[in-house]
């Protein structure tokens, strides 16, 4: 049996360009961290929540001088193997910091140390919404309405569902939380498999569409990479639909980036007339807890499709089957502000 390793290497969200040694857990029965995991550790008078890069039996620090780990935050670590060599090497390519590198693909609440499998957010209606609606209320709020309405016909409902049904739902959402018409609520999320459908099937392919589509599907399983080159409105998206189509059908999950937020409800809205599947959007509009859930979405697996911007690239997205770069030639993809720049 290989002995337990006696120094974890950790990176932190610093400029510094090194790992951190630290000693393991000194609780009695701590379960060792593995590579990806988020520690908690001291440094200096702070506390920091860093990422287990590696582990080694020696390190070129004195040992009276190491301390220990103070809290392993992930039984399973938020970042695979795949995500820390893709980390890992853009760190060195891009001459930056391995610490701020990982923390660029993390949502904020995570760097702080909040849950990563974290709970589901459920929305119901209470008595006194039911009550409000039976007279008529609101009356001149029509998404507020409709949102009233939506929980009070389902008995309620979790959050990713609103978002996929109702879309912007949560504006209406809070003076409806105000009024004690509908409350919120956390629970375990349930560990079940997320079945995906087509809704509708999509419009006869032209020769070029289906040329495209049949060379893409041929090196579906292993990796490749193609160019669809077309003016606009000449059916690019449609392909990319196509394929996503046969991904999920293989029980694969797809992730899709698009060059700016405003394409992003706009390209969401075609996707959901066409596929019943749960979905996960992650932008910068997003607040920081809109952002954690998305991503716990993709980490669980429960979304089957990935939308958003420039920094989706970094999701944790299970099983992948598929990455589409819409747009590829736009500026936005680069990251032109900011530590770190990509």
């Amino acid at each position: 049996m290989r002995p337990e390793p006696q120094v974890f290497r950790v990176a932190l969200d610093t400029p510094l360009r090194r790992l951190f040694d630290y000693l393991p857990p000194a609780s009695p029965g701590a379960h060792p961290p593995a590579p990806g995991a988020r520690v908690r550790v001291p440094f200096g008078r702070r506390r920091l929540v860093g990422v287990i890069m590696a582990s080694a039996d020696t390190s070129d620090v004195a040992p009276a001088r190491l301390k220990p780990i103070l809290e392993v935050l992930d039984p399973r670590p938020v970042l695979d193997a795949g995500a820390l060599e893709l980390l890992g090497w853009a760190a060195h390519y891009y001459h930056h910091p391995i610490g701020e590198v990982l923390a660029a693909a993390l949502p904020r609440p995570l760097r702080l140390g909040a849950s990563a499998a974290g709970s589901e957010e459920r929305w119901v209606a209470s008595a006194l919404g039911a009550q409000a609606r039976a007279a008529g209320e609101p009356r001149r709020a029509a998404r507020q309405r409709s949102l009233l309405e939506f929980l009070l016909a389902e008995g309620g409902a979790a959050a990713a569902t609103l978002d996929e049904r109702l879309g912007s739902w949560r504006d209406a959402a809070r003076p409806l939380l105000a009024r004690g018409w509908i409350v919120r609520t956390e629970s375990a999320p349930e560990a079940q498999a997320q079945v995906a459908r087509v809704r509708a099937a999509g419009p006869a392919l032209l020769p070029e569409q289906s040329a495209a589509l049949e060379a893409v599907t041929a090196s579906l399983g292993r990796f490749g990479a193609f160019v669809l080159h077309g003016i606009t409105g000449s059916g690019k998206t449609e392909v990319y639909l196509r394929l996503i189509e046969r991904v999920l059908a293989g029980g694969r999950r797809a992730l899709v980036l698009v060059p700016e937020i405003g394409l992003t409800p706009q390209l969401l809205g075609r996707f959901r007339e066409r596929f019943d599947a749960p979905m996960a959007v992650l932008h910068s509009a997003l607040t920081d807890h809109e952002r954690l859930l998305a991503w716990r979405d993709a980490f669980s697996g429960r979304a089957r499709i990935v939308l958003g911007t420039r920094s989706v690239v970094f999701a944790p997205v299970p099983e992948l089957g598929l990455i589409v770069v819409d747009e590829e030639h736009d500026p936005s993809f680069k990251q032109h502000e900011g530590g770190f720049r990509y």
